[in-house]
């Protein structure tokens, strides 16, 4: 969960999506489109799902803006210290 999810999810969430969507349609809709999509994947439960709107957001914003410098990088990585963060506080 903390290093696969993060690479599988980045892939289908940011790198397809402004790969795929960047000829047809504006970034701004690419961003919002991505963030729906990621909250698709997480909708374990009502309270989580805005959680995971923004969480997508902020994936997707990342992206955006490091296009020319490592993009899937640095989303993979901020997404992975999150989930290993949240696997370590609700181990405690």
């Amino acid at each position: 969960l903390v290093f696969l999810a993060p690479l599988v999810e980045t892939c289908l969430f940011q790198y397809l999506f402004f790969e795929h969507l960047s000829r047809y349609l504006k970034n701004s809709v690419i961003i919002f489109l991505s963030a729906i999509a990621f909250v698709l994947g997480h909708t374990y439960n009502s309270g989580y799902i805005l959680y995971a709107f923004f969480s997508g957001l902020l994936y997707s914003v990342g992206y955006y803006y490091r296009l020319n410098s490592h993009p899937y990088v640095m989303v993979f990585l901020i997404h992975s210290i999150y989930n290993l963060l949240a696997l370590l506080l609700n181990n405690r």
